[in-house]
């Protein structure tokens, strides 16, 4: 967290391991999602999932986009040292077939439109009381 920030904006970052589980990226170009750190599959985050020996092996960055995953519209396995790639590309849902043209987006899972709102995050991750009368 950095030393300089808010009061208010520190104790959002510290809420950051509470939220991520209920964002969801949605493959769209690949272009900003990240390979290995994003919830975007269902393994994901992959660095979790497959460990950092696994991305050392890959032979891919740690900062590689999604999109290395993506040729003429589908899936691919790399062509990297690392085994293991074809659970992970096996994995990805059929329905959700990468779109180029359109951006990646990140949904709120548990809202009833997928969007986020401050309100519905806050009502979500909060601890709920009886209220004392």
């Amino acid at each position: 967290m950095p030393e300089n920030c808010s009061w208010a904006w520190g104790k959002i970052l510290k809420l950051r391991s509470l939220a991520w589980p209920k964002m969801k990226y949605i493959i769209g170009d690949g272009m900003t999602t990240s390979l290995w750190f994003d919830n975007w599959h269902p393994h994901s985050p992959l660095a979790d999932s497959y460990g950092e020996r696994f991305i050392y092996d890959s032979g891919m960055e740690k900062n590689a986009k999604e999109n290395v995953l993506i040729y003429n519209l589908e899936w691919k396995i790399p062509t990297t040292q690392a085994i293991g790639w074809h659970p992970i590309v096996e994995a990805i849902p059929s329905n959700s077939n990468p779109k180029m043209g359109q951006k990646d987006e990140i949904v709120w899972l548990d809202s009833p439109n997928h969007r986020f709102s401050v309100k519905v995050a806050w009502e979500q991750l909060r601890i709920h009381h009886q209220m004392v009368a």
